[in-house]
């Protein structure tokens, strides 16, 4: 052992044998104010405004264009079944758990530090998923054998939520991409 490290050693031990208390560990870092209050902001019961929402089914034309004659007629029938904009959705978050509720399925409960949970669609198909605060945006994150899609929740400068969906896959050659507004019903 160095000498550079026995005398911080001998200066802790001479420290405690004279019983002056080693210094306090630190306390843990409290949330930023943001992360603190993005979820009192954010939980609430929200109804689509399709005026003020994309067209998904423009979008979804836009991403298969750009594949072969032969894939777009199938890309197209899953992207849009799986589509499908959201009538209602419930937002109840705290520091700790973020529940999900659209229209009438049942709720997807996770912590907002990425874990992620097995969420089963009403149609069987199984996902990862995870659910993170990133600065005022609430990303959930479906994770499938094929592809992913990406929910960003942010607060609306009038009190709704605007939902901004990604959605990635091996066979299709770029994300298809939407956004919908929701306004604040409760």
């Amino acid at each position: 052992m160095s000498h550079r490290r026995l005398i911080p050693l001998a200066v802790l031990v001479l420290l405690a044998a004279v019983g002056v208390p080693p210094a306090p560990a630190a306390p843990p870092a409290a949330p930023t104010p943001a992360v603190a209050a993005a979820p009192l902001t954010l939980t609430g019961t929200y109804a689509l405004d399709p005026d003020r929402s994309d067209d998904v089914t423009q979008a979804i034309e836009k991403t298969v264009a750009e594949l072969s004659f032969l894939i777009r007629p199938i890309a197209r029938g899953r992207l849009t079944k799986t589509n499908k904009p959201y009538q209602r959705v419930i937002l109840a978050l705290s520091t700790s758990q973020v529940s999900i509720i659209t229209d009438v399925r049942a709720p997807i409960v996770t912590q907002p530090d990425g874990t992620p949970v097995k969420w089963t669609r009403e149609d069987g198909e199984v996902f990862d998923v995870s659910t993170v605060w990133d600065g005022q945006v609430l990303r959930q994150t479906f994770q499938a054998e094929d592809g992913q899609r990406v929910n960003e929740y942010r607060l609306a400068s009038d009190g709704g939520v605007v939902l901004q969906a990604t959605i990635s896959g091996k066979r299709l050659a770029s994300p298809l991409q939407y956004r919908l507004v929701y306004t604040r019903v409760q």
